[in-house]
């Protein structure tokens, strides 16, 4: 029987939209992207106009952070990501002056995002209808901003349902590294065995948290297919919601 459960954040209790990005009009022509609040930070604090090579950077400075994240799974701010794509434009300058641009840059990156994410009525009655059973609760994130995921809890006001709350850049580890799972068994105070966890990252959170003799609701809403490997889900879901069924 299982006396706790920890739950992933992004795309699992929240969702995220991002059919309607910001945009910016370069050379006459409306372009879209969650990159633009980005753009406009470094043209209004240097003047720079390349869109198109600024575009490169950022994806391409997310791609080489995500990279080195899961070398050993060692978490990085956001700002180290933005650090990385002004070495990339060649933009250099003071240390203060830098280090107040990559706030602001980070600041305009994690807004779009917080704007980007929804809490369905759905899984809002989920977690309040298993809190009720008096599970232990708790959250573990893999983020690298805490102010946002923190803000995003206080505005749908769930923040108080979780008895403990992890989020990966506050711990300096991600998941699937077991000694963030076993941090959050820790402060709940109970037995990987009475545990489960529910996410919808087959890598971070099923294999994670199996690996360390949790047990695992993958919510595959994206229908994907698993892997065949030694470690699979306990239970699939394509809904959050569909995990009353298992646990109530």
């Amino acid at each position: 029987m299982y006396r706790a459960i920890v739950f992933d954040l992004f795309d699992t209790l929240v969702d995220f939209n991002h059919s309607n990005p910001p945009s910016v009009e370069i050379n006459g022509v409306e372009v879209k992207s969650i990159s633009v609040p980005v753009y406009r930070v470094l043209s209004q604090a240097f003047g720079y106009t390349d869109f198109n090579k600024f575009q490169r950077a950022f994806i391409e400075s997310y791609e080489e952070i995500e990279r080195e994240k899961k070398k050993e799974y060692k978490e990085l701010c956001a700002g180290e990501r933005f650090r990385l794509m002004l070495t990339k434009l060649n933009i250099s300058a003071d240390e203060p002056v830098l280090e107040d641009l990559v706030e602001d840059m980070v600041v305009a990156h994690m807004e779009t995002i917080f704007s980007s994410v929804s809490f369905p009525k759905e899984n809002r009655d989920t977690l309040l209808a298993v809190k009720k059973k008096n599970y232990r609760v708790a959250l573990l994130s893999n983020f690298d901003h805490a102010p946002t995921a923190y803000r995003i809890l206080d505005v749908f006001g769930i923040k108080d349902y979780f008895d403990t709350i992890v989020i990966s850049v506050e711990f300096g580890w991600r998941k699937p590294k077991p000694c963030v799972f076993n941090k959050v068994l820790s402060s709940l105070g109970v037995a990987a065995e009475e545990a489960i966890f529910v996410g919808d990252s087959f890598e971070a959170d099923v294999i994670g948290a199996k690996s360390v003799g949790m047990s695992a609701i993958w919510v595959n809403k994206r229908n994907e297919l698993i892997k065949a490997q030694a470690l699979t889900p306990d239970y699939v879901v394509s809904r959050l919601p569909e995990i009353k069924e298992i646990l109530l």
